[in-house]
């Protein structure tokens, strides 16, 4: 991957005073990171580009994570991180998004386990422990990154540059850049859906809105935290209403067909749909990149998200299906466990699970970018503790999105 050509416009970052952030945080924060690119740069290579997605990479939580059918894997973590962290060093991908909930709360403690965490991925101010190739971030703000800091300074200083300008010396977290590859222009969009922690700065959101979606760019990538939708058993589609309003807004100014994929992060999970057909928006969920892993249906409600029966996208289910069964059968798992997740047999209710208990979607998502197509490939995490590709893929261009083997 040619770096050099692929970052025009990276932010090369330097330690930051405490001075310079303010806002009630009392110390310098422990590090900072490079960004891709500050609010409305340009990103532009010939070739194809790469990058990896994760979310929810925060430690997990006594008495928190460890309720209804979520699992706790302490050791999940690091071995996304491990994976990350090689590939990255064979050149395999250019930048990484990361979609949220970094920490479980916004101080150095956390911010510092984050930073070394990350320091032979993420380039930034802090010296790496290996030698090897770094690269930059895109970041997203989840509800761990308000907690204890509801202005975002601590955010905002460990991503110098990041968001919109809206003044005042505040943090703002939307924002966008574009990504120019093979002759095309693809937006890439940050938007912040927790509606409750922006107060005001909600409505400062949505006034910004309008004039980026009305720019000069082939298709539309949304980046944010909150998920519309998730079939996730212990979790939530569309808190707030607050990705649908500004969804709303998006369908209004962008244009026909312009936008292709939302990724978020709002359930502990790996998930596609494509509640539309073909020819709609494709939703992907990469929240299972850390310690916490949740159960998810496979069809179910979507009256919350906007939208009437939903179910998981269908190449993506048989994928799943090949998975859980090729594990099922090695591990010798009993006969309730297949019928929960076909959905038959004497499971009661027959709706169709895959238990996180038996198959947690650890992982996270590759994604290339090149010339119209976008490309998305599941890397997960298997018993063995290796990252390995589901044999599936999803594909968006022109034509709209397509589920496939790999």
């Amino acid at each position: 991957m040619q770096t050099n050509r692929l970052i025009r416009s990276l932010v090369t970052i330097s330690l930051v005073t405490a001075s310079s952030f303010g806002c009630g945080i009392k110390h310098p924060p422990p590090g900072s990171h490079s960004i891709v690119a500050a609010n409305g740069g340009e990103v532009s290579q010939d070739s194809g580009v790469w990058f990896a997605v994760v979310g929810n990479t925060r430690e997990a939580i006594p008495l928190v994570d460890n309720v209804g059918e979520r699992v706790v894997n302490s050791q999940a973590s690091a071995q996304i991180t491990s994976d990350l962290i090689w590939r990255s060093h064979q050149g395999e991908f250019d930048f990484i998004v990361h979609l949220g909930d970094m920490v479980r709360r916004s101080s150095n403690g956390e911010w510092g386990a984050f930073t070394g965490r990350y320091r032979d991925l993420i380039d930034g101010s802090t010296l790496p422990e290996i030698e090897g190739r770094r690269i930059p971030v895109v970041p997203v703000a989840g509800e761990g990154e308000f907690a204890g800091d509801p202005q975002l300074s601590m955010y905002g200083a460990m991503f110098p540059g990041s968001g919109a300008d809206i003044g005042f010396n505040r943090v703002a977290s939307w924002g966008y850049f574009d990504l120019e590859t093979a002759g095309n222009v693809w937006r890439i969009l940050t938007l912040d859906s927790n509606k409750a922690q922006l107060g005001s700065r909600w409505d400062e959101q949505l006034r910004w809105l309008p004039g980026v979606l009305r720019g000069n760019y082939d298709s539309l990538i949304i980046l944010t935290h909150q998920s519309r939708i998730t079939l996730a058993i212990d979790g939530e589609s569309n808190p707030d209403e607050a990705l649908s309003e500004l969804l709303d807004v998006v369908d209004y100014q962008s244009g026909v067909f312009k936008l292709r994929a939302v990724l978020s992060a709002g359930a502990y999970t790996s998930e596609v749909y494509l509640p539309e057909g073909r020819l709609g928006v494709a939703y992907i969920n990469a929240g299972a990149s850390g310690s916490v892993a949740e159960s998810i249906s496979r069809w179910g409600d979507g009256s919350d998200a906007g939208f009437g029966q939903v179910q998981l996208e269908s190449m993506f289910d048989i994928a799943m299906q090949g998975e859980f069964t090729a594990r099922g059968e090695a591990a010798g798992w009993e006969d309730s466990v297949f019928d929960r997740a076909r959905g038959e047999g004497e499971w009661e209710g027959f709706v169709g699970a895959y238990s996180s208990s038996n198959l947690p979607t650890f992982g996270y998502w590759l994604v290339n970018i090149e010339g119209e197509t976008m490309t998305s490939t599941l890397q997960m995490l298997g018993e063995d503790g290796l990252i390995a590709p589901l044999n599936y893929s999803l594909v968006c261009d022109s034509e709209g999105c397509v589920g496939g083997d790999n």
